[in-house]
């Protein structure tokens, strides 16, 4: 304080101003310090020693009931007593910023220590609970899994399974034997005391959550195979309705007695018809393949759509031709390119080329008698009463 007036009366305000803040912030620390000093004096002297004791008591209680820590916890309470001597030796020198801290790491050292002991306890009260359980859930996924391998055996003696569903099975018996021998050690862990109990529940946990995904699994394997059965017996029904179709195809043409068919018509029925065969073939292997027969299907399906309408415009033709010829009689002897029409639609539907037949004498009547084409098609359409196409 002398400095500080000493300064003040030579005149130099400022700087006596400075030397007075230095100083009050120094009381204030000093102040701070004996403020806090008696806390962390207290949990030196008598917290610490009180938690340590328990700590000790406790760990050698669950000792004396063969715990199982995974953490080393007397090393740990010799590590705290060493912390504890620097405390002392930062009171006696009043650092309180040091003790401050090696008070803090003391505190979060005993709490940790508190925690490796607790987390046993209720590890031991959740693995005693769970044990059962999950014992019956690892029962319950290995016989799950037998029924599943025993139904894919069978089915695989008639049908491709197509999507690795034996592997998958096998697969997943190996994880559930896997988990079943976890579950074998811990028993065996808990029974001999050589596990800790939160080991073990976490080993429970993850197998459990395992074991929903198998369950999961196995679902949808079963899924994926349960209606090859089914299947089969719609692909049977409409391979039976292809056969239909295509005699049905075969009658409508046969009765209108055309003298020939169109090279092209003829060409895509016989693949049709190729196509029907192989299809029929394939249901009939003693071991079959219900995806490709699926595609097989639809493939014929399309065809014989496509087959009906080349037959639908085969016919149409055909009777589009006659009577156009027949109407175009009228105009024979008194046109010269009718006649000509007349003789080359003829020759053309001889060669069972009847589109180009009656466009060839629908072109020349037109020119004759416009509308006349659209009046004969339209009475020719009205005639036909037939649902096969």
């Amino acid at each position: 304080m002398q400095t500080v007036a000493a300064t003040n009366e030579a005149g130099d305000h400022e700087a006596a101003r400075a030397q007075l803040d230095a100083v009050t912030t120094k009381v204030n620390e000093l102040r701070n310090q004996v403020k806090a000093l008696p806390t962390l004096i207290n949990d030196v002297v008598n917290e610490f020693p009180a938690q340590l004791k328990e700590i000790r008591q406790g760990y050698d209680k669950l000792k004396a009931q063969q715990f199982v820590f995974t953490d080393d916890v007397p090393a740990g309470v010799k590590q705290v007593t060493a912390q504890l001597k620097d405390a002392h030796a930062e009171i006696k020198a009043l650092q309180r910023k040091e003790l401050a801290a090696t008070n803090a790491a003391i505190a979060d050292k005993i709490d940790a220590l508190y925690a490796v002991m607790e987390k046993e306890l209720v590890a031991k009260k959740a693995v005693l609970q769970q044990a059962n359980d999950l014992g019956r859930f690892i029962a319950h996924a290995e016989h799950q899994n037998a029924v599943l391998t025993i139904e894919l055996d069978h089915l695989n003696q008639s049908y491709t399974l197509n999507h690795d569903e034996m592997a998958q099975a096998v697969a997943l018996k190996h994880q559930i034997e896997d988990i079943s021998d976890r579950y074998d050690a811990a028993e065996q862990g808990v029974s001999e005391h050589t596990m800790a109990f939160s080991t073990i529940l976490a080993q429970f946990n993850t197998d459990r959550k395992a074991l929903h995904d198998i369950e999961a699994k196995h679902q949808t394997i079963d899924q994926s195979v349960n209606n090859l059965r089914e299947r089969e017996q719609q692909a049977v029904k409409q391979v039976d309705q292809f056969e239909r179709d295509l005699r049905d195809i075969k009658y409508e043409m046969a009765r209108h007695q055309l003298p020939g068919l169109p090279h092209d018509y003829v060409a895509f029925g016989n693949v049709v018809n190729q196509e029907f065969t192989a299809v029929r073939k394939a249901l009939n292997q003693v071991k079959i393949n219900m995806d490709d027969i699926a595609k097989q299907i639809l493939k014929v399906d399309a065809d014989i759509s496509e087959l009906k309408d080349q037959s639908r415009a085969v016919l149409d033709a055909a009777g589009l031709t006659e009577q156009l010829l027949q109407y175009a009689n009228r105009y024979k002897t008194s046109h010269e390119d009718i006649a000509k029409a007349v003789q080359e639609s003829r020759e053309l539907y001889r060669r069972y080329e009847y589109k180009q037949a009656a466009d060839t004498i629908a072109t020349v009547l037109e020119q004759v008698e416009p509308g006349s084409y659209h009046k004969i098609e339209t009475d020719y359409l009205n005639q036909q009463n037939n649902d096969l196409f």
